[in-house]
């Protein structure tokens, strides 16, 4: 198959070396059965003064999740008896390593500003942007412009649009979402689940979808962890919409003094049930997200 894109650069100065870096248009078969089969060799073509050295040190020189990518690499400064000791100390090769993730992850980048060619790309390797985000903490920023997510809002615009049958179909990045917030939403919300039909049906949501707010939806758990380990963007955090410290949006008074009654009324009955339970749960409390 023809490379989706390709990238040739090249470093002169006190480290000299060329490469040459491609993206594939279509998943390996063998990727399909094991996603990191050439984390460690084969992913990466390492040459020293135009003579081959290996392909089996990839995992020395592009991290995992990058490993779906090809890339030549030609260095005028590494010994030709090089091995993987050496390596792993050679701050040549560190120095290689960076510009080569630095490299990719711009090309990437330029490859999702066409939304039409990143969406069947997404399709097949976004599994590795998600583990970029949560291995490669130093990128973790520019990876999330890459990443996409189902999206309670998205998947309706796509219905909407006749478009749900697409690969793009629901899903969202995360400048988008913010794009789209309404003025008194102050968090980006998440829901884990095992799918996208059970999560829309989830009460967790209904709180937020009546005000407004657009609920992303983690429906494996890479998109969980993933997300969790967000923290923030944009000045927002992204919280999951399931747990309890949660802001789900200001009350007015007349919520608040009925949330306090509630909590009245209720207070028997949250005590029994934690005495009947005991140690089989921390505490008993009423919910307003239910």
């Amino acid at each position: 198959d023809q490379p989706l894109r390709t990238a040739h650069f090249s470093l002169e100065g006190q480290v000299e070396f060329r490469c040459l870096l491609f993206v594939p248009s279509n998943l390996p078969w063998e990727l399909s059965q094991d996603m990191f089969a050439q984390a460690d060799a084969g992913s990466v073509k390492l040459y020293v003064k135009r003579v081959f050295i290996s392909d089996r040190f990839s995992g020395e020189i592009l991290p995992r999740w990058l490993s779906f990518m090809r890339a030549l690499v030609d260095s005028e400064d590494l010994p030709l008896n090089v091995s993987r000791e050496l390596l792993q100390k050679s701050k040549v090769l560190s120095i290689i390593a960076k510009r080569l993730v630095r490299k990719a992850i711009d090309t990437l980048v330029e490859l999702s500003e066409d939304a039409e060619v990143y969406a069947p790309f997404y399709e097949q390797f976004g599994k590795y942007i998600k583990v970029g985000l949560i291995e490669d903490r130093d990128n973790k920023d520019d990876i999330l412009k890459l990443a996409r997510f189902e999206s309670s809002r998205a998947a309706v615009a796509a219905k909407a649009d006749g478009d749900d049958a697409s690969p793009a179909a629901g899903l969202t990045s995360l400048a988008d979402y913010v794009s789209r917030m309404p003025e008194d939403q102050k968090q980006i919300y998440f829901v884990a689940g095992t799918s996208r039909a059970a999560l829309e049906g989830s009460p967790q949501i209904e709180r937020l979808t009546a005000k407004g707010y657009e609920v992303l939806f983690a429906t494996d758990s890479v998109d969980e962890i993933a997300l969790q380990g967000v923290g923030e963007f944009e000045g927002k955090q992204v919280v999951d919409a399931a747990k309890q410290d949660v802001d789900l949006g200001g009350e007015d008074e007349g919520d608040e003094e009925k949330r306090k009654a509630d909590a009245e009324r209720l207070a028997d009955v949250l005590a029994y049930l934690k005495d009947t339970l005991g140690g089989a749960v921390d505490k008993v409390e009423g919910s307003k997200r239910l």
